[in-house]
Parts: C-alpha cells; structure tokens; sequence
C-alpha cells in the first residue's frame, strides 16, 4: 500500500511540470520527432535551440539561481533556457509557471497633425518636450538622419543600446551590477554617436526603417520641415530583437538612463501582437506595470 502511495504521489509530481509551461511551450517540448524541424524552425537549426521565456517565481524563491536567468520583475524573471531542460525547470517547486517569450510586430497609430501637437508647441505655456528623455524601443534608429541632429548638428541620442550585436557584459554608469545583469549587445554614448556622425557611418542600422519612422514622428526635429510631437526631447533608443523579454529590458534601460540624468522621461512602445488575453494579466504588461 506505501509503495503504491509513493507511486501515485510521484506521478502526480511529473505531470505537475508540464502543467507549469504555457501551450507555445508543451508543444515545443511534445512535438512529435517528425513535427520538430518545423515547429522549432523560428528558434534556429540547433538540435536544442535556448529559447527565451519568462519564469513566475514562488515568493521567496530567488530568480538568479533559475538556469539562464537574464533579468528579474518582481516575481517575474526572463531567462534563456534550452528546449530540453524546460521539463525540469518545471518541476522546480519555486517555479509557479514558464511562458514563452513571444515575439512582437511593429506597429504604428497616428501621425503628428491628426493629434493636434502644434496647439502644445504655441500655447500657454509650450512645450516642445525640452529637457524630457524620450525613449524609442524599436527596431533602431537611423543615427545620421537629419532629424536626429542638434541645431549645431551634433547627436540628439543620449544612448543607443543594440540589443541585437554580439557581446554581453556592458555597464553604463547608470545601469546595476547585480549578476547577470550586464548588457547584452552594444550600449554607444552620445560620444560616440557624434564620432560616427564625422566618420559619416552608422554603428547600428535600422534595417527595418520601423524605427526611425517611429522615432521621427515622435520626436523628430524640425530640420526637414517635419517635425515630431516632441522636436525639443533628447532620446534614448534601444534597438531591440522584438521579444517580450527584450522589450521589457529596453524600457528599464530607458527609465534608468532618465533616473541617472535626474529627468523625466517617457516611452514609445510602437509594437503589438494579437497573441493572448489582452486583460493585463500577461508577464509583458504585469512587468510593463511593475516599470511604471
């Protein structure tokens, strides 16, 4: 009878794992042998492809010691976890449960005109936006674009973080040095943005163009007669992979960026997708709301 007992209990710990990964996941880690080359196609080639979740952690629980853990949001953490080892990460009796960090899509809404913007421009009193960080989480920016230049033609950039180059490891001054908590990709500083301005080369190109449409509108200046909503606002971009996690990581790195400046600061997320409940409840706006 004992043993009958501690095989029903271990039974009900192996199913309790799977139950703990969202349905992008179980069907990642059930697919079929002759369904795995398309189902995991989108995370690359490799055998066992890491993939990028996000981790909800019992209270208490401490997300740095989570295999691949990359940043934390209160109970929420994102990590990098490779497809084989999610079955056990599920089992861990810290873990509440394990999403799959889903991939955004550039979207764009209103145009500058539509908004009424020139009414704050010239009213009483205006507001151009200067002294105001404004951060763009997109797909880049075009750093030579006249639009992006001080009247004396040097960078409106503050910082631009390339979430997508190679490398890992880089602290701002502004960023924390907790582990695992040095930057992914390549962060520039306005020095070296107006650096690349004289050698006429951009360091990160905005292969989408997304970005720099989205930045333009929202902030650019006035030299080719189009201004954006805010011409007089400093920037801060992050060029970002356009997954969930990543996102979240921009937005911080905006926030913080503004915090060590000792301005205030506001950030344009011009991405979407049609995945999920749209409620609130999902780590991406649960993490959103933690930020704000």
């Amino acid at each position: 009878m004992r043993l009958l007992l501690l095989l029903i209990l271990w039974a009900l710990a192996a199913l309790a794992g799977p139950e703990k990964l969202d349905p992008i996941l179980r069907m990642l880690v059930e697919a079929p042998a002759e369904l795995r080359p398309a189902v995991l196609a989108p995370y690359g080639e490799e055998p066992d492809p890491c993939l990028p979740v996000f981790v909800e952690l019992q209270s208490g629980a401490v997300g740095w010691e989570l295999p691949g853990a990359r940043s934390l949001f209160g109970h929420l953490a994102t990590a990098t976890v490779p497809l084989s080892r999610l079955p056990r990460l599920a089992e861990h009796p810290g873990v509440l449960r394990i999403w799959a960090s889903r991939p955004l899509e550039p979207l764009l809404d209103r145009s500058v005109p539509e908004i009424g913007a020139p009414a704050l421009w010239y009213g009483t009193p205006g507001t151009t936006g200067q002294g105001v960080v404004l951060g763009i989480v997109d797909s880049g920016v075009d750093v030579l674009h006249p639009a992006f230049r001080t009247e004396t033609g040097g960078s409106r950039l503050l910082f631009y973080w390339d979430q997508t180059s190679p490398g890992m490891g880089w602290f701002p001054p502004f960023w924390g040095d907790e582990p695992g908590e040095g930057l992914y990709g390549r962060v520039y500083e306005r020095r070296d943005l107006e650096a690349a301005l004289r050698a006429g080369t951009n360091p990160a190109p905005d292969a989408l163009g997304h970005g720099t449409h989205v930045a333009g509108i929202a902030a650019g200046g006035s030299a080719l007669g189009l201004p954006g909503v805010a011409p007089g606002a400093d920037l801060v971009v992050v060029k970002t992979n356009f997954y969930e996690d990543s996102v979240l990581d921009g937005i911080r790195f905006v926030l913080e960026a503004a915090r060590y400046l000792g301005r205030p600061a506001v950030v344009n997320l011009s991405l979407g997708g049609h995945a999920g409940s749209h409620d609130g409840r999902s780590p991406l706006e649960r993490a959103v709301d933690l930020l704000a």
